[in-house]
């Protein structure tokens, strides 16, 4: 949830900002684009850095940290001779994890056999964003080759992974690979939590013997509980089952292969707060 920051507040913020500037996340579309303090100057509320080409003229969400909390404003990614800018605006907000989707849940239906129950995890919200200087691995190579089939449905495919850009479901994995040893020691055995939903994927977390019981199924059906809304997924399958090494956890991918278009604008929607568009699809 997107809270304003008044007027106080966002002067003092921006004042902070200028003074000692932070390391940047840029979200446009399902990609993320890191940002360090070094590689970006701000003049006259111009803040100027280098982006690739495929990035100007889009909308774009820029993070940063102050004082532990999440700040988020939006702006558009100009160029000129100068460089390539976005503007400051003249509003920003707090970026807190949404109390609403904390009870979200899925029943992942398998042929013959009771439910998979997986829920949000009220310790890793789905709606959070929390560390703008994430390390990510410098380039798909050294991901796993899990989360390498993964990269192959991200939703837009032309997108280049760098040592910069990156989806947003490698950042919940990091997130969630970084704190696996903890989650695990105060985790139930046979249970499931969702890392990661869009209008793709679902990635969810486990203990790793919880995970060999459930296996690869390649037939699986989902309904996903959120809100307000139940979302219907008639046919999905396993995509991957990877088990974080020194831990005693692990990650299991599944994809979404039968969704209706306007499940699939929603389930967008929910998770990059931006307007879906069926041709990046």
């Amino acid at each position: 949830m997107r809270i304003p920051l008044s007027r106080i507040e966002y002067e003092y913020v921006l004042e902070t900002f200028m003074d000692c500037p932070p390391p940047l996340l840029l979200q446009t579309g399902t990609f993320f684009y890191a940002v360090t303090p070094q590689s970006y100057t701000i003049k006259q509320s111009r803040l100027y850095c280098t982006l690739p080409a495929e990035y100007i003229g889009k909308n774009v969400s820029v993070f940063f940290e102050h004082k532990k909390r999440s700040i988020v404003f939006s702006s558009i990614i100009y160029h000129s001779k100068d460089g390539t800018y976005l503007q400051l605006p003249d509003i920003a907000y707090k970026y807190d994890a949404d109390a609403q989707k904390r009870n979200v849940h899925a029943e992942i239906v398998v042929p013959k056999a009771p439910p998979i129950i997986a829920q949000g995890h009220e310790n890793f919200p789905l709606d959070s964003i929390i560390h703008t200087d994430v390390q990510l691995p410098a380039a798909s190579d050294f991901l796993p080759s899990a989360y390498q089939i993964a990269l192959q449905y991200v939703a837009e495919e032309t997108q280049s992974i760098n040592d910069h850009a990156f989806p947003l479901f490698l950042y919940r994995l990091h997130e969630f690979e970084r704190h696996v040893n903890h989650w695990t020691n105060h985790h139930i055995q046979s249970s499931l939590s969702i890392l990661f939903i869009d209008s793709k994927l679902m990635l969810c977390g486990c203990k790793d013997s919880y995970a060999v019981t459930i296996g690869r199924r390649q037939s699986l059906q989902f309904i996903l509980y959120f809100p307000h809304r139940t979302i219907r997924i008639l046919k999905g399958r396993s995509l991957f089952s990877h088990f974080i090494p020194k831990s005693n956890g692990a990650v299991l991918g599944f994809l979404f292969e039968d969704i209706f278009e306007e499940d699939k604008r929603f389930l967008y929607e929910q998770v990059y707060h931006e307007k879906y568009n069926p041709s990046f699809f």
